[in-house]
């Protein structure tokens, strides 16, 4: 066997000590810093671009269902139409225009015909005002002579 003895100085032993140790020292602790968060930073951009993918595809998805699902109440109703319900509030919304159009000329003849039928009162109670001498002064007042 052989056994030989090695003397080394306290400097090295410590320096060799200082290196097993288990924590690393600053600087190489910041280059792990570093390097762990630019790891979670890319998994991080992986993890929304995959969301965003998903998301996407849910939407598609959706989207699909709702226009195979008009679509087919479309066929229900025999209309013939390929959007069924869309093509349908088109038409409600055309609809509706059209009878607000008529609600707005129907007010405004009211109002004429009210304008028209309050003139012909005013008209009238001035001239029953003038054969009633009880209200002459009332007549005068309001210009009615």
């Amino acid at each position: 066997m052989y056994h030989s003895k090695f003397l080394f100085s306290k400097e090295l032993v410590k320096y060799l000590d200082q290196d097993a140790s288990t924590e690393p020292s600053p600087e190489r602790q910041a280059i792990l810093d570093a390097h762990i968060r630019a790891r979670i930073q890319s998994e991080l951009e992986t993890l929304l671009e995959q969301e965003e993918v998903v998301r996407r595809e849910i939407e598609l998805t959706l989207e699909k269902e709702n226009l195979d699902r008009e679509s087919s109440s479309g066929e229900e109703e025999g209309d013939g139409s390929t959007l069924g319900d869309v093509k349908a509030s088109v038409a409600l919304l055309g609809d509706l225009e059209e009878i607000r159009r008529k609600v707005e000329r129907f007010q405004s003849r009211q109002e004429q015909s009210d304008s028209v039928a309050a003139r012909e009162s005013e008209a009238a109670l001035a001239s029953c005002y003038k054969y009633v001498p009880c209200y002459r002064h009332a007549i005068f007042s309001l210009g009615c002579s």
